[in-house]
């Protein structure tokens, strides 16, 4: 990663910003790089994906995405568009979503949720 000529100022506030992950590439140090703070989370929630419906654990959620965990055996692929619907904490409030999935990997599954349009 190259930091442009800017101040010290500039540069440390950039830097902050970011997250190390603890790898190098080319001993360059790797970050992530998130616009929206993630909540952490352990909720049960439902995802719907064509005509099938799953119990998936929400892990993570922001803005613009959420990090779920699916049970073993439970395949989805990149690319698929899908629903989740979650009840934090139990609540009678029942929040929906629709995304589509952007990284699988094992049980993980990344999802960036669609603009809402009006």
């Amino acid at each position: 990663m190259v930091i442009p000529p800017i101040c010290k100022a500039e540069r440390l506030a950039f830097a902050s910003s970011l997250k190390f992950l603890g790898d190098t590439v080319m001993g360059e140090p790797q970050f992530e790089k998130r616009r929206c703070k993630r909540l952490k989370l352990k909720e049960k929630c439902i995802v719907q994906i064509n005509d099938h419906t799953i119990e998936v654990k929400l892990l993570e959620l922001s803005p613009k995405g959420a990090l779920i965990e699916c049970e073993n055996g439970v395949r989805i692929l990149k690319n698929e568009k899908l629903k989740l619907s979650v009840s934090p904490n139990n609540s009678v409030v029942l929040l929906h979503f629709e995304g589509e999935v952007v990284y699988c990997n094992e049980n993980l599954i990344g999802v960036s949720f669609s603009p809402i349009t009006s």
